[in-house]
């Protein structure tokens, strides 16, 4: 959780990994004929999401607008980051 806009109500930020579900799993083998735990590579990524949270309306996806994958992004030395 993190206080992303201010309003008294903390956001949630939701990390993710990959997209796996039993439905779409991956064979992945040591020796070719027995399954094991597959590395994240052939498994599509799932991206992160940032929702706000209010009290009187819906929660809010903001992950595009807060700016969170913009890799030109760096944390100020003082004071709030502008996210």
């Amino acid at each position: 959780m993190v206080h992303y806009d201010r309003d008294g109500h903390l956001d949630l930020f939701v990390c993710n990994y990959v997209n796996w579900s039993p439905e779409h799993d991956v064979f992945c083998s040591l020796d070719g004929k027995n399954k094991s735990y597959c590395t994240p590579e052939p498994i599509a990524a799932k991206l992160a999401g940032f929702f706000t949270i209010a009290a009187t309306a819906p929660s809010k996806d903001v992950t595009a607008a807060s700016g969170i994958f913009d890799t030109s992004f760096q944390i100020p030395r003082r004071g709030h980051a502008r996210l």
